[in-house]
C-alpha cells in the first residue's frame, strides 16, 4: 500500500490486492463524503495518466475533437495521436519537438497535415525528418511510437496533482528510460511510476524507490543496506554501488567489503 497525504490532512491510498488490480481508497479527515461534489471539495486533486499505449494507425482519419478528448486516457489514444497534435497549436507542438531533439538525435517533427485518400476521405499524416530523410510517422520504429506517446501524455498532464505511469520501459532502450526519469523530476508534479526496469530503479535516488509486495500490508522504502532487495525481486545483477559511484565526482577506495558500511 502507498499512501499520499494532502495539505488538508486527507489521505489517498493505493492498495494492491494479492490477485490483481489496484484500488484507490480515499480517507477524509473526520468528514463523510456523500457526493461527487463533496469528494472534489475534500480531495482537490487532478490525476494525470499515461494510458495503455499501442502502435499508430497506418491511415488515421479525421475525428471530432470530442472523440479525441474522450479517448485520451484509454487504449484508443494511440489511434488519435495525429488528431491530437493537429488540434494543438504550434507552440504546444514545439514543446514536444524540443523533447525529441534532446532525446532522439537528428530528428525533427512536423505538424500533422490533411490529405485525401483514393476515396476522398480526409486522412492525417505526420512527417518526421531523420538526418534529413523525411518519412511518415507510421514508418518509424515501435520504440519511437511509444516514446512520442509517453512524452505527449507527460506534457499534457504536467499540471496534474499526481501523474501515474505504468511500466514505461516497454520498447524503450536504457538511455531513454534514464532521460524519462530526469524529465519527470523536473516536470513540476508528483509522479507514481510502477516499473520492473533495473535501469529506472538504478537511476532513481534511494528515497524514490518503494518496493511493493502484494503479500504485505504496506510498501517498503529502500534503505542503503537493503537496496539489493529490489534487484533480487527484479532478477537483475545490476549494481547499486556502481551506479552510486558513477554519479559522484569523487570516489573513495576501500580495502574490503566490510569497510563499505562505514561510508553510509
Amino acid at each position: 500500500m502507498a499512501t499520499f497525504t494532502l495539505s488538508n490532512g486527507n489521505k489517498l491510498s493505493l492498495i494492491f490486492p494479492p490477485l490483481s488490480g489496484c484500488l484507490l481508497v480515499a480517507e477524509p479527515d473526520g468528514r463523510v463524503v456523500r457526493s461527487t461534489a463533496g469528494f472534489k471539495q475534500q480531495f482537490p486533486i487532478e490525476i494525470g495518466l499515461v494510458p495503455v499505449l499501442g502502435h499508430f494507425e497506418h491511415d488515421e482519419q479525421v475525428v471530432a475533437e470530442q472523440t479525441v478528448e474522450r479517448n485520451l486516457q484509454t487504449h484508443r489514444a494511440s489511434r488519435n495521436f495525429r488528431n491530437f497534435w493537429y488540434l494543438r497549436s504550434e507552440e504546444e507542438l514545439d514543446e514536444l519537438r524540443e523533447v525529441v531533439r534532446e532525446s532522439w538525435d537528428g530528428l525533427e517533427l512536423e505538424k500533422p497535415k490533411l490529405s485525401p485518400d483514393v476515396e476522398g476521405q480526409p486522412l492525417l499524416h505526420m512527417m518526421c525528418e531523420e538526418d534529413r530523410i523525411p518519412r511518415e510517422l507510421y514508418w518509424m520504429g515501435s520504440g519511437f511510437h511509444i516514446w512520442l506517446q509517453i512524452m505527449t501524455h507527460v506534457l499534457r498532464a504536467r499540471h496534474s496533482t499526481i501523474l501515474v505511469i505504468d511500466e514505461p520501459e516497454t520498447y524503450l532502450h536504457p538511455e531513454l528510460q534514464r532521460y524519462l526519469l530526469s524529465f519527470l523530476r523536473d516536470a513540476g508534479t508528483d509522479c507514481l511510476l510502477a516499473t520492473h526496469s533495473s535501469e529506472l530503479v538504478g537511476e532513481a535516488e534511494r528515497s524514490e524507490v518503494v518496493l511493493v509486495d502484494k503479500t504485505l500490508r504496506s510498501g517498503k522504502r529502500l534503505q542503503s543496506s537493503a537496496r539489493s532487495q529490489a534487484f533480487d525481486v527484479l532478477g537483475s545483477k545490476f549494481s547499486f554501488a556502481l551506479t552510486d559511484v558513477l554519479r559522484q565526482r569523487v570516489a573513495i577506495l576501500v580495502e574490503g567489503a566490510s569497510d563499505l558500511k562505514y561510508l553510509y
